[in-house]
């Protein structure tokens, strides 16, 4: 739960801060900054020196920490305060000009979207664990498997041919230049520098994008690669929706695994067949079997048809000196209208872990590029929840948020850096929305007013945010449904 608490004073705090700081630097007078709503625990003071009704020196505004964690709020000196108070109307809210008020209301949202930068740098000059960039066995017949890719090939290098290449310190950023290489226009000849072997010399592996094409069948994307759209457009939105799955199409099945038998099913194929957790698989007969995406590949067309033969599976177990044959019959599922071998064990090693690590520079570009990348995922879900692409069920509540805290510390620092910068980057977004009661909605207003040279009406605005309370609390109900169901064990 500290952590829960923690990252929401930081993260409000910050988004409060962006919105009193903006105001000081812009001459307003701020009343109060509270960290949470209702009942207040805590109360100081901060901001520039006055003096006070004791005669004694203090911020003139008041600081206060509320009983209630989730959210916080500024209140400046505008219409709604005191008529009577001998203050300087100069300093109020709302005798600002248009822009100067558009500027702090602004403020809260971009602080949040500076935050984020901020811990994905310090995350990025820390350091964190990342998977290695090492493949695992490429799909037959795909353009990785044609530029001759093979299993345990590590990636040192990339870059477009004929440019200056970058290192490549994780599979996650192999995956993500491959995809951007992908989605250019035109696409280029990647130039990969690669090595079975980190002390052996590295060699060059050429991958020409622009040979790839997405299938019209049989594949993910298949209705929208066959539709009248502009081919390009289609398969730019699949690497937004979908990267993984695109990748798989060009052929990386994924990081490097070993062909290795992990936690056995009992009354599995794999129980009864004598295998063990921490058994190697060599070879099934006398195929070869690279690592664990070639042995999950070789199992499940197994079931392709009725009956499955028996195979022989040459094992290597520790404690045992050589190799031996176990005969396996891996059991037939139905996965929609096709057959399936399973085996009823996990298969494979956890992928080799590498420590990434980036100087000042790099790490701010990371750090931007993550943050936009992040905020456009952000939006476009947000599109699918409006129009219905993606249902209401996946909204999470305070409950989710604080068992993603808890789950972020617990597996380190970075993690818990990369949880605040998301969540800080929803925090910007959301409160961007043109939504009455969010900043969003008062920059709207202030557009209106930008436009058509009038103010809008107080009794118009009063309803404007009942309208946007309204919303945002039952949106607020609604996740908390969502998260209570979960937790309660229950699909939501």
């Amino acid at each position: 739960m500290w952590s829960f608490l923690l990252a929401i004073a930081i993260l409000v705090g910050v988004h409060e801060y962006g919105h009193y700081k903006t105001a000081v630097l812009l001459g307003v007078k701020v009343l109060r900054f509270s960290l949470g709503f209702g009942p207040v625990i805590f109360r100081s003071s901060m901001g520039r020196k006055v003096l006070g009704s004791d005669s004694r020196q203090q911020g003139e505004t008041e600081f206060v920490i509320s009983l209630i964690p989730l959210g916080g709020y500024v209140t400046f000196l505008d219409e709604n305060s005191d008529p009577e108070l001998q203050e300087d109307w100069s300093r109020a809210f709302h005798r600002q000009s248009l822009l100067n008020r558009s500027l702090i209301v602004a403020a809260g949202p971009l602080a949040n979207f500076l935050l984020a930068v901020v811990m994905l740098l310090v995350m990025n000059m820390v350091g964190f664990e990342a998977v290695a960039p090492t493949l695992s066995s490429p799909v037959n017949g795909s353009l990785a498997q044609r530029a001759a890719m093979a299993s345990g090939m590590r990636v040192l290098q990339i870059g477009p041919k004929g440019e200056e290449p970058q290192e490549i310190a994780s599979y996650a950023q192999f995956e993500k230049t491959i995809l951007q290489g992908l989605s250019s226009d035109p696409a280029p000849v990647l130039v990969l520098s690669t090595t079975q072997n980190l002390s052996k010399k590295p060699a060059q592996v050429e991958l020409d994008l622009s040979q790839f094409h997405l299938p019209q069948k049989g594949a993910i994307g298949e209705d929208r690669a066959s539709s009248e759209e502009d081919p390009k457009k289609v398969l730019q939105k699949l690497i937004r929706e979908e990267p993984r799955a695109v990748m798989t199409l060009l052929g990386f099945s994924g990081p490097f695994s070993q062909a290795v038998i992990g936690r056995v099913s009992p009354g599995g194929a794999a129980e009864q067949a004598g295998l063990l957790e921490g058994d190697k698989v060599l070879r099934i007969n006398e195929e070869p079997i690279a690592d664990a995406y070639a042995l999950r590949t070789r199992i499940a067309q197994s079931g392709q048809f009725e009956p499955i033969e028996a195979q022989t599976w040459w094992i290597e177990r520790k404690g045992e000196k050589q190799p031996f044959g176990l005969d396996v019959t891996p059991q037939r599922k139905m996965q929609g209208q096709e057959g399936v071998g399973r085996i009823e064990a996990y298969v494979g090693t956890p992928a080799e872990r590498v420590w990434v690590q980036e100087g000042p520079v790099a790490a701010l570009q990371s750090a931007c590029a993550t943050a936009y990348d992040w905020t456009l995922k952000i939006l476009e879900s947000i599109d699918q929840l409006i129009t219905g692409k993606a249902e209401l069920s996946q909204l999470g509540g305070p409950i989710s948020l604080a068992k993603y805290a808890g789950e972020s510390v617990h597996l380190g620092f970075a993690a818990f850096l990369s949880y605040l910068a998301l969540v800080s980057i929803n925090l910007g977004v959301f409160n961007l929305l043109p939504i009455p009661a969010l900043d969003g909605g008062h920059l709207l207003c202030y557009c209106w007013e930008g436009l058509s040279g009038r103010t809008l009406s107080e009794r118009f605005i009063q309803r404007f945010q009942r309208i946007g309370l309204f919303f945002i609390l039952a949106l607020s109900v609604y996740a908390l449904r969502n998260d209570l169901m979960r937790a309660w064990g229950l699909s939501p």
